[in-house]
Formats: structure tokens, C-alpha cells, sequence
């Protein structure tokens, strides 16, 4: 046991040493050296000349006066100038509860999912649903008067 901590303590005298050494070999730098001459510090840079990239020649400049803007189109009427977020006409079937907005999708009052298939704009399929139900409602009580009639007779 007392072999192996006489090691030991020889071990840290050698590595000791080995640091004092290195420290004895290395130029001594201090704050001066390194703020007078930059160079030392960063061998590794090379200043980068002021070179442009060449101009892409496939492409012309075209000012950004002469591009034309790109227009928006509307997925609920389908007119341009204006997007869904932004459509009046939405909003007001919307407020008649004709139609339901979930996301990217649009409802029936009954919750059926308008089917948007590109032919016709969703405006118009939902009006045509609602022109559907009113003919219906309005049967629907003209058969409702009809039979209120005939309990009324009896």
C-alpha cells in the first residue's frame, strides 16, 4: 500500500514537472503582443479582396414598376381582387347562417360539407341549397295548411 502512494506521488511530481516545462517552453504572450500586432492572433484570416458576384446574365433586369401584380382570387365567389378572409359575400351568408366556415372547409346549415369541386363557386352552391330548402319548407307548410284545414272542417 505504501508502495502504490509513493507511485503515485512520483506520478504528480513527473506531471507537474512536465507542465512547468511546457510553460518554460512556450514564448510568453502577453496583452501587448496581442493588441499591437493583430496579425499573431489571427493567422488563419485572409482579407477577402471586394469582389462582386457576376451578374446572373440569363435573367434581365425588369424594374419593379413594369412587373405586374399578382391578382387573388376568391375560393367563395370566385371574383379577384380580394381572398376568403376578406369576402363580403361570405360574411353575409355566413350571418344568414346559409353557410359554415371550419377551416378550409364550408358547411351546410345541416352540417353536410359543400362540395367544392372547382366547377361552380361555392357562393352559388350554397345559394342553390338554400333556394332548395325554401321550396321545400314552403311545401312542407302548404301541406301543414292544407291538413289544418281538413281538422278544422271535421
Amino acid at each position: 500500500m505504501q508502495e502504490a502512494l509513493k507511485k503515485r506521488k512520483e506520478l504528480t511530481k513527473t506531471l507537474k514537472e512536465q507542465r512547468e516545462v511546457v510553460k518554460e517552453e512556450a514564448p510568453a504572450e502577453n496583452e501587448d503582443n496581442i493588441i499591437n500586432n493583430p496579425q499573431s492572433n489571427n493567422q488563419g484570416f485572409r482579407p477577402r479582396d471586394n469582389v462582386s458576384p457576376p451578374p446572373n446574365r440569363s435573367v434581365p433586369y425588369v424594374p419593379a414598376q413594369n412587373v405586374p401584380k399578382l391578382t387573388v382570387k376568391c375560393y367563395y365567389c370566385m371574383e379577384e381582387g380580394h381572398s376568403v378572409g376578406r369576402c363580403t359575400e361570405l360574411v353575409d351568408d355566413q350571418n344568414k347562417k346559409w353557410a359554415i366556415r371550419q377551416g378550409f372547409n364550408y358547411l351546410y346549415p345541416n352540417w353536410e360539407r359543400v362540395p367544392n369541386d372547382g366547377k361552380f363557386p361555392l357562393k352559388y352552391l350554397v345559394r342553390e341549397f338554400q333556394k332548395e330548402q325554401e321550396e321545400l319548407k314552403g311545401k312542407l307548410e302548404g301541406k301543414n295548411r292544407e291538413e289544418e284545414k281538413k281538422i278544422k272542417e271535421e
